[in-house]
């Protein structure tokens, strides 16, 4: 019997020696502890809590597993994240979570998709990377550098001002009648000086202010 006891406390070890805990903090955008937040990962069982002080903490075993945060007032979801997590040995784990506004409606209808106009511009887009290479080959030329219009950077930074310091990528070609080509042109060289964060939100951008 004593045999048999030991045996079996000695298969138990590794189970418990392969847990992990993974921990963090909850914050919204403005990098403030959100609190009461539902957070849940999908282990099995699946595990559950509502950080109340911002605060959450699993014990997992290895795998993967796709961790959730979701704030809600009353009944209605106001901001939400979503992170997949690798859980490859045991050991302490710190994941901080960025909670993003409900803007589902908002950001998703960014660019109307047309497959048959996609195939047709790839089509181009492929033809005219070749026809590029092609001269770059026989020339060896540097590409220009596209230069940025001060005046129009000047104004997309005057519309985020205006809107609180945050909103989407969007709404300032919408209000501005910027093209997407000249809109990524100037967010991406105002990113590249830390003016403004870009963050991915569903297939559209938010625009961030740095402060």
């Amino acid at each position: 019997m004593k045999k048999l006891l030991l045996l079996f406390l000695v298969l138990l070890v590794p189970v418990f020696a392969s847990a992990a805990t993974l921990h963090g903090t909850v914050y919204d955008l403005d990098f403030e502890v959100v609190e009461n937040v539902v957070v849940e990962i999908n282990s099995n069982p699946m595990q559950s809590m509502i950080a109340a002080d911002g605060d959450y903490s699993f014990e997992l075993n290895e795998g993967e597993y796709v961790l959730e945060a979701k704030y809600y007032i009353g009944q209605t979801l106001i901001s939400s994240v979503s992170e997949e997590v690798s859980i490859i040995e045991e050991g302490d784990y710190v994941l901080d979570l960025i909670l993003f506004p409900n803007l589902d409606d908002e950001v998703i209808d960014d660019f109307d998709f047309d497959e048959e106009e996609t195939r047709t511009s790839l089509t181009y887009w492929m033809i005219g990377l070749a026809a590029f290479f092609i001269l770059f080959v026989l020339f060896k030329k540097k590409p220009k550098k596209k230069v940025l219009d001060k005046d129009e950077a000047d104004d997309v930074l005057e519309f985020i001002k205006k809107e609180g310091g945050r909103t989407t990528q969007k709404e300032i070609r919408k209000n501005l009648g910027l093209g997407e080509a000249k809109m990524s042109l100037i967010i991406a060289e105002l990113e590249h000086k830390k003016v403004v964060k870009r963050i991915k939100k569903g297939r559209g951008n938010i625009i961030i202010l740095n402060k």
